[in-house]
């Protein structure tokens, strides 16, 4: 009666689901936060350094959308125009080249994605020094519109500093700088003056499944085979 059973259902569909389900379990683990460097010179990949950005004057003249080397960065409801991408000793102190910053700050705030869509997997950049006192950072990381990871960190005064994410499973990267903490809530028009620069990945497109889904994945191939064998 088992094995009937088994192989009526495997018949109907239910192998079927079983690999459905693996394919759905998450294949990443909880994205991890890093505030120092954490990416091995020898796996970095896709920098985006900005050098091709038009230089723009105090005004403010860039546009407000960038790709390069498959990455795009866009300032999400900033000032038309508004990066002032030569923005060098009064954004930063070890930094004299081209960089992203809305100049003399913004309500909104800068997003990271993908060329196609595809996942973030080890990611890190420069966060301009806060001589204007912006040393909140408010971060979060979104996959297919859901948020993964979110949080704030208040980095030290007047230095240049760094922000990371490892582990992959995440499509969006949202960030902003402010001077007191914030509701953490994007859109909620807290001023903004974050520059940004040195966008590197790691390692290629995606994190590596997880063992669980790997195994998950195995037993519903297994199983689609004796399936098969029954049948015949």
């Amino acid at each position: 009666m088992t094995n009937i059973f088994f192989e009526r259902h495997w018949r109907h569909g239910f192998g079927a689901v079983l690999i459905t389900a693996a394919l759905s379990t998450s294949a990443y683990a909880i994205p991890v936060l890093h505030t120092t460097d954490f990416i091995a010179n020898g796996s970095r990949t896709n920098l985006v350094d900005f050098e091709t950005l038009p230089a723009s004057g105090i005004g403010g003249s860039a546009p407000p959308n960038f790709t390069q080397d498959g990455v795009n960065v866009d300032q999400i409801n900033g000032d038309g125009n508004d990066i002032w991408s030569a923005c060098s000793s009064s954004c930063w102190f070890s930094n004299t080249s081209l960089t992203w910053y809305p100049n003399g700050g913004d309500n909104g705030w800068t997003e990271i994605t993908r060329v196609g869509g595809i996942d973030f997997a080890d990611v890190g950049l420069d966060l301009g020094s806060v001589v204007f006192g912006f040393n909140v950072v408010t971060y979060e990381l979104l996959n297919n519109g859901g948020s993964v990871l979110s949080g704030e960190f208040t980095r030290a005064g007047g230095a240049d500093s760094y922000i990371g994410f490892s582990g992959g499973g995440f499509d969006l990267i949202r960030l902003r700088g402010s001077s007191l903490p914030t509701t953490g809530v994007f859109g909620d028009g807290t001023t903004n003056a974050l520059a940004l620069d040195n966008i590197e990945l790691a390692n290629g497109d995606q994190a590596v499944p997880e063992p669980t889904t790997l195994a998950l994945l195995g037993l519903g191939f297994v199983g689609c085979g004796l399936a098969r064998r029954k049948k015949a």
